[in-house]
């Protein structure tokens, strides 16, 4: 929020120690380690895209409290994937 509200810059490190960024890289680096992360979230792309397209099948039509109800076992299952699960893990240790 102090971000937020005064636009001061913040250093690299401290984003990091907030969780506001992934990860840190040497200087020079960021573009390579841009593409590695873009070709790492497209493996698992395939799957999220799968999901998304189940659930708006499923809930098409229905008012709001049902489509919940409907698309929470669905998206559980995406959520709970062993790759999601790391994924959260990485980042609450970065976080804390």
């Amino acid at each position: 929020m102090e971000v937020l509200l005064t636009g001061d810059r913040l250093p690299a490190a401290r984003a990091e120690q907030h969780g506001l960024v992934n990860c840190l890289v040497p200087y020079g680096q960021a573009v390579i380690a841009a593409l590695d992360l873009a070709e790492r979230i497209g493996r698992h792309t395939r799957d999220a895209v799968t999901t998304v397209k189940r659930i708006v099948h499923t809930t098409r039509g229905h008012d709001e409290s049902t489509a919940f109800t409907l698309q929470d076992p669905i998206s559980n299952r995406l959520m709970t994937s062993p790759q999601a699960v790391a994924g959260a893990q990485r980042f609450t240790r970065r976080a804390t």
